[in-house]
């Protein structure tokens, strides 16, 4: 099994992904990859930040994040911001 950085390091690796758009990515390795950014940057974020650090795009952090909430691994510790739980 390949960590999780491995698998966003071929992601960014990948000389069709230049635009770093996700979209051969499976959800749960974007999933993974926006949880480990969270974790990395140790505070409250927005989903642009993360976007910023994973290079995804912001609405699809964004989307990440709201099934995050759902399943009860993010939080909302202030309006826009979110953190681990």
């Amino acid at each position: 099994m390949h960590t999780i950085m491995q698998v966003w390091k071929n992601h960014i690796s990948s000389k069709h992904q230049k635009d770093h758009d996700g979209e051969d990515l499976r959800l749960e390795d974007k999933e993974r990859i926006v949880l480990e950014a969270m974790e990395k940057i140790g505070k409250p974020v927005r989903p642009g930040d993360v976007a910023k650090v994973t290079r995804l795009e912001s609405k699809e952090v964004s989307k990440i994040i709201r099934l995050l909430r759902k399943r009860g691994k993010v939080i909302s510790p202030k309006r826009c911001y979110y953190s681990l739980t």
